[in-house]
């Protein structure tokens, strides 16, 4: 769980986000996901946690809501949370992204036309999140973020292994993409901008938090 000594290692900026969330609950969410990259990222490098240059650019705005960078480094890093989960990507390898998304019906007539291509088909609720995850992980990797519509981003149907089929701009076979398992109700997704999947550990992030209190 998200500790007092913890949020000592987020920067103004992050602590400004958490601050600013109207929900408590959306605010310790943003602040877990700050922390949890600091602490994976920094597992990686082999830095100190706090002493990480976090920047979220935005490519349309000054605003700080843009894909994570970490300064100075070349690990690349992703974050997504959705009700009561949190997820970080942390690699050394290629660009990544990961999405995680609670699966519901509710609104989902709205969304499909937004976010299914023509031949991307749902035969339940579970169907559709396991494509939206999976496009909006392709999307946070190349950094695009809605700049790409997620109807024209392709992947392959939801009862199958992920994979990207295209999106715009991008040769085949230039990202590789796994499904996640973040536990019953939810699903995840993540894509490396790279060939061949590396290898990829799924972790409680309880372990880091547990280790840096």
């Amino acid at each position: 769980m998200l500790r007092a000594e913890h949020l000592l290692l987020l920067d103004p900026v992050e602590q400004g986000r958490r601050l600013r969330c109207r929900d408590e609950a959306d605010g310790e969410r943003s602040a877990l996901a700050a922390v949890v990259l600091r602490l994976g990222a920094a597992s990686v490098i082999g830095a100190d946690p706090a002493g990480l240059e976090v920047v979220r650019r935005c490519g349309s705005c000054d605003r700080p809501h843009g894909r994570p960078q970490v300064v100075g480094s070349q690990v690349h890093v992703s974050v997504s949370h959705s009700a009561d989960r949190v997820a970080v990507a942390v690699t050394a390898v290629a660009p990544i992204g990961i999405d995680v998304e609670r699966v519901s019906d509710v609104g989902l007539d709205d969304l499909v036309g937004r976010v299914l291509g023509p031949d991307e088909v749902v035969a339940r609720p579970r169907d559709f999140f396991v494509y939206w995850t999976r496009k909006e992980s392709v999307v946070k990797a190349t950094g695009t973020g809605l700049r790409v519509p997620l109807r024209d981003v392709l992947v392959s149907s939801a009862a199958s292994p992920a994979r990207l089929v295209s999106c715009p701009g991008m040769p085949a076979g230039a990202a590789s993409m796994l499904d996640l398992d973040p536990g019953s109700g939810y699903v995840g997704a993540l894509t490396v901008l790279a060939p061949v999947l590396p290898v990829v550990r799924q972790m409680d992030a309880g372990t880091l938090l547990a280790a840096s209190a």
